[in-house]
């Protein structure tokens, strides 16, 4: 299914006027000028993660949620770390390049003061046209394969609300009025956040980060926002809003396209002591909190294996 595009699968499998009707707004607000290029293995797995959340067809999903959100696996992630001994924990620290001796990781250079860190092999788990940046220097013909990989941004902001917007925790939304194409209600999900009838909302905009919107200040993102969910539940409104954050990526979701399969790197790259964990490597799966630790183990079993710790 690599090699078919999602329009034509769904095409076919549900006809013309139906994938017009639901699956092609879905997808032009989702990828832009991208929509009609999308692989159809990514959007079969998206179909499919949801469909196996039910026991049987018609009963209501079945989803798991961590109370106290990422931070709860990142911080004992992070304490279990600073028990062990030899590991060194920097945080608020850019790097500014890697270096490599040929095709070999010499050390690691960093932002602000210059400094050097020695080591022969390097783990990145940043988005790969980061990782570009970094290697850039080397002038690796390496480079061209990875920046073969498109992203698009996002915008996403985060709302608390005076009530529920709806009893659901997934809205997909396709209405040309409408700017963003869903929206989460995370308290319909996890039930115990303690906020009573509150209600916690985070609505994504993925879209080039070259485009208008990406740069919009908080309050206009936030007018929008609300005007939305206004048209979806008119209880909505800014008087509603008891607080809301905005936060942006500039490479958040790959660009799933038709034949993405041959451009995924491997996590062992042609350059000694370099291995690669990406979002775009969850593919076709899209991203999730279990598909990072997945891919977070499976590296460190090849670095194991590889016994490349010296």
């Amino acid at each position: 299914m690599d090699s078919k595009s999602a329009k034509a699968w769904l095409t076919n499998q549900i006809g013309k006027k139906a994938y017009d009707v639901i699956w092609d707004p879905l997808l032009r607000v989702k990828f832009g000028d991208h929509h009609d290029r999308i692989s159809a293995a990514w959007i079969w797995h998206r179909i499919h993660r949801v469909t196996t959340s039910r026991r049987k067809l018609l009963q209501k999903d079945f989803f798991g949620y961590l109370e106290g959100g990422s931070e709860t696996v990142i911080q004992a992630l992070f304490d279990q770390l600073q028990r062990m001994p030899n590991v060194n924990i920097r945080t608020n620290t850019p790097v500014a390049s890697i270096k490599l001796a040929g095709d070999q990781v010499e050390s690691i250079i960093l932002a602000g003061n210059a400094e050097v860190i020695s080591c022969r092999n390097v783990i990145s788990t940043i988005d790969l046209k980061a990782l570009a940046r970094l290697l850039r220097t080397s002038k690796h013909e390496y480079l061209e394969q990875i920046l073969q990989i498109e992203y698009l941004g996002v915008v996403c902001g985060l709302l608390k609300l005076c009530q529920p917007v709806t009893n659901s925790y997934w809205i997909n939304v396709n209405d040309s009025e409408i700017p963003f194409n869903g929206f989460i209600e995370y308290s319909n999900l996890n039930q115990h956040l303690g906020i009573d009838n509150h209600s916690i909302v985070y609505i994504p905009y993925y879209l080039s980060p070259s485009a208008a919107r990406y740069s919009y200040d908080d309050q206009t993102l936030l007018t929008e926002f609300i005007d939305g969910l206004n048209r979806i539940n008119p209880a909505i409104n800014e008087k509603c809003v008891e607080g809301f954050q905005i936060s942006r990526a500039r490479s958040a979701q790959a660009i799933c396209s038709v034949g993405f399969l041959e451009k995924v790197p491997q996590h062992e790259t042609p350059i000694a002591g370099l291995f690669i964990t990406d979002s775009a490597q969850y593919y076709p799966e899209d991203r999730t909190i279990s598909a990072a630790i997945r891919l977070g183990r499976k590296v460190a079993r090849i670095f194991d294996q590889r016994k490349v710790y010296v």
